[in-house]
């Protein structure tokens, strides 16, 4: 699995300068008991990131989970007990069916939806939601808060120091992961296009950011015939995948 893949502790200590893992990696424990917590309602910031994350780009979770092995236990103290009120049994995981019961109090969110939300955190073959992909779904709305990692996170995939993150890269990332497995150059230059904005076939720091802050993107790149074209990434609705609409135009008409 390519997100599993991108979080393995190789990449994380780039990202981390070697120090390794933080406690983030941890399932919180509940204070009370299991269902104590399962009480509550998830806040409408913690829906709002689990959608956020769920339409996301395969860059933009795998950089957001790379993130979420820098944060300190002070950072992600905030998400407990939303982690808490989906583990209804204290296992330290969430299932889908847990999922969806917290899910059906909200009545705009699909089953489609919830299925969609589970695989994108869902990094393992157990089929159950770990605690980091967790708070890396959290982080999908509060980026603007942790620069300083998205920095971190942004040389951990230009590991060569080139200043942006091409196809290649990624291909070179996994043949450098322990039983990460190939990443194909077809799905890489996917990733590539997915948030590549200025259309040239490479991610830039600014690209980057754009893509895991998912602001409006506008990027005019010229023709061969000097008709530019107009590249426009734009969010959806809550639940549904950016769309990305590209249109040519003569400056002349």
């Amino acid at each position: 699995d390519a997100q599993r893949a991108l979080a393995h502790s190789w990449l994380c200590d780039l990202a981390l300068g070697g120090n390794g893992a933080t406690s983030s990696s941890s399932p919180p424990r509940a204070c009370a008991s299991p269902g104590a917590a399962a009480q509550g309602e998830l806040g409408p910031e913690v829906l709002k990131s689990l959608r956020k994350f769920a339409q996301g780009s395969h860059l933009q979770r795998a950089a957001l989970t790379v993130m979420a092995y820098g944060l300190t236990s002070r950072e992600i103290q905030d998400f407990e007990q939303a982690f808490l009120a989906m583990d209804t049994t204290g296992r330290g995981t969430i299932t889908l069916e847990q999922l969806a019961q917290v899910m059906a109090r909200y009545p705009e969110v699909s089953s489609q939806e919830v299925q969609r939300i589970f695989k994108s955190m869902e990094s393992s073959k157990e089929e159950e939601i770990h605690y980091t992909p967790f708070i890396a779904a959290m982080l999908a709305t509060r980026v603007r808060f942790h620069e300083d990692k998205v920095r971190s996170a942004f040389e951990a995939f230009d590991f060569d120091g080139t200043g942006y993150i091409t196809a290649e890269t990624l291909t070179r990332i996994f043949e450098r992961i322990p039983d990460a497995g190939d990443l194909a150059m077809e799905e890489a230059e996917e990733w590539i296009r997915e948030v590549d904005y200025k259309g040239n076939g490479t991610i830039d720091y600014e690209e980057f950011m754009a893509a895991l802050t998912g602001k409006h993107v506008w990027a005019v790149m010229p023709l061969e015939d000097e008709c530019p074209v107009v590249r426009v990434f734009s969010e959806q609705p809550d639940g549904e995948r950016p769309l990305v609409r590209s249109s040519s135009f003569d400056g002349g008409t």
